[in-house]
C-alpha cells in the first residue's frame, strides 16, 4: 500500500478508509484487500494454513493491487504524453 502517499493512520482499518478516501482504492478493491488481510491475519493468529490455490490467489490480488497503484498510473502517464491532442 501506499502509506507514504497518505501516512500511516495506526491501523489497517484507518489506512484502508485514507487509501479508499483519497481515491487510491475502490470500495470494490476494499472489500478484496480485506479479505486477503483476513486470511494474513488467520495465518499468523488462528492456525490458518492456506492452500496452494490461496496462495496464488493472495498472490495475484496483491501483484493486481501494486499494478494498479504504482504501474499503471506511471504507464498511462507516459502514454498520455505520447498521445496527439485533438485540434480545435
Amino acid at each position: 500500500m501506499t502509506i507514504s502517499g497518505i501516512g500511516d493512520k495506526g491501523t489497517f482499518v484507518k489506512n484502508l478508509d485514507a487509501f479508499q478516501s483519497e481515491g487510491y482504492i475502490s470500495g470494490k478493491q476494499r472489500q478484496i484487500i480485506e479479505s486477503i488481510l483476513e486470511a494474513g491475519h488467520a495465518a499468523i493468529h488462528r492456525g490458518y494454513h492456506p492452500s496452494t490455490e490461496d496462495v496464488h490467489t493472495i498472490v495475484d490480488v496483491t501483484e493486481s493491487l501494486v499494478e494498479t497503484m504504482y504501474v499503471h498510473p506511471e504507464k498511462a502517464d507516459k502514454l498520455s504524453k505520447r498521445v496527439p491532442k485533438r485540434g480545435k
